[in-house]
């Protein structure tokens, strides 16, 4: 679901720079290929003695064309394979699977002068291996998101369609517009001992952008707010998420030939859940915010040589409180996150891009008190003391246009 949300609300953002161009010199009728893929490798230690690794390798592949001067075509298939593996002094599990497919079509129009429009259909395709009772490994290798970037490997068939419109406000701003629905279709989901049947809610979403682009300074903001139906499980009414606002700036700014700054701020906040109540045959609006919001900060310096471009970067997260993550279905940990490492990509000729990549991240996570089941009861063992992790993140890929 995390990457049809990203594609819907990143569809106008892609072609902020289409929109500003197209009309002072439309390009030829033709079509272009890229492919892309790269290594990413994962590892953490915490100190409750857990431990975690995974290997990750997504591949994409882009068809792009133009068969007239008033129409631009993207074709975009993203795959990949991933191996996971975690464990805690008392338990580990293990999981290795192809990750689910995602395919999406993208029509823009560009015979209207100042504005461009675009639909994209965006599908998940139920690819990555299924869990199996007794074997519920899969659900237990889930891993944070704010360490590792692929947490969940797979849910059932989603269709996302997002409809939109680019407009040249003038020759530097630039406004999009647009707006998306995903069906997210039901899959079977492990938990520790036994599987049972999954329907998320379905995601409606408004998203907006504004961009300004001058001679040394670029700057993009964009503020997007979604809600979802009913999750059920068994066919039973599990909850329904609240209401989600995404709010995001990125600005760059090019001190000279060879040295820039970018910078990016991004906040992301849930309203409260509607949860079953006894007695109640409809769900309620729960008492407690059970979501988290989240704050992320991003510094990057790149250099550019001739044909290279290498910097530092730098990373700060801040998740406010413990909370409930409807987008991998997991409970995630209050925490502060700071991560630094160094970039860069070599243009090898024209047609072939590498990428490398080196963090560490560094993780204060808070901890969670004893926990009271529907009967005002204690649950055993269910406090989780405070805990510090440190991870390696490193990539190595690259991409290749003909």
């Amino acid at each position: 679901m995390r990457r049809l949300f990203a594609a819907a609300c990143a569809a106008v953002g892609g072609f902020l720079s289409a929109a500003s161009t197209v009309q002072a010199q439309p390009a030829a009728p033709t079509w272009s290929t890229t492919f892309n893929t790269d290594v990413r490798y994962s590892g953490w230690t915490n100190t409750l003695g857990g431990s975690g690794s995974q290997m990750y390798a997504p591949l994409g592949v882009q068809l792009s064309g133009r068969p007239n001067p008033d129409w631009k075509f993207n074709f975009l298939l993203r795959g990949g394979a991933i191996w996971s593996r975690q464990s805690t002094p008392t338990a580990s599990s293990t999981v290795s699977t192809p990750t689910d497919t995602n395919f999406t079509p993208t029509a823009t129009y560009l015979g209207w002068n100042g504005i461009t429009p675009f639909v994209s259909v965006s599908f998940n395709l139920p690819t990555a291996k299924k869990a199996s009772a007794p074997n519920t490994t899969q659900s237990n290798n889930k891993t944070d998101p704010d360490i590792v970037p692929t947490p969940a490997f797979g849910e059932g068939f989603n269709v996302g369609p997002t409809i939109g419109a680019n407009i040249n406000i003038s020759e530097s701003f630039v406004l999009g517009l647009g707006a998306g629905y995903t069906y997210r279709g039901p899959f079977d989901q492990a938990g520790t001992t036994t599987l049972s049947r999954f329907n998320p809610g379905d995601v409606y979403t408004l998203n907006s952008t504004l961009a300004y682009s001058g001679d040394l300074l670029s700057v993009q903001g964009s503020l997007a707010y979604s809600w979802e139906t009913t999750t059920t499980q068994d066919g039973v009414a599990l909850y329904r998420a609240g209401g989600r606002i995404i709010a995001g700036l990125k600005a760059a700014y090019t001190w000279n030939d060879n040295w820039g700054t970018k910078v990016g701020v991004n906040y992301s906040h849930f309203e409260k859940n509607y949860v079953p109540a006894t007695g109640v045959p409809d769900l309620v609006r729960e008492a407690f915010n059970s979501n988290s919001d989240v704050t992320k900060l991003s510094l990057e310096v790149p250099y550019t040589g001739s044909n290279y471009t290498v910097g530092p970067t730098v990373g700060f997260l801040y998740r406010n409180r413990n909370g409930y993550d409807p987008t991998t279905f997991q409970f995630l940990a209050a925490k502060t996150s700071w991560n630094a490492g160094v970039g860069g990509s070599i243009a090898v000729s024209k047609q072939l891009t590498l990428n490398l990549s080196l963090q560490h991240i560094w993780v204060s996570e808070g901890g969670s008190p004893t926990k009271i089941d529907a009967t005002n009861a204690v649950v055993p063992n269910s406090a989780v003391p405070e805990s510090s992790t440190n991870a390696w993140v490193a990539s190595i890929g690259g991409s290749v246009r003909y």
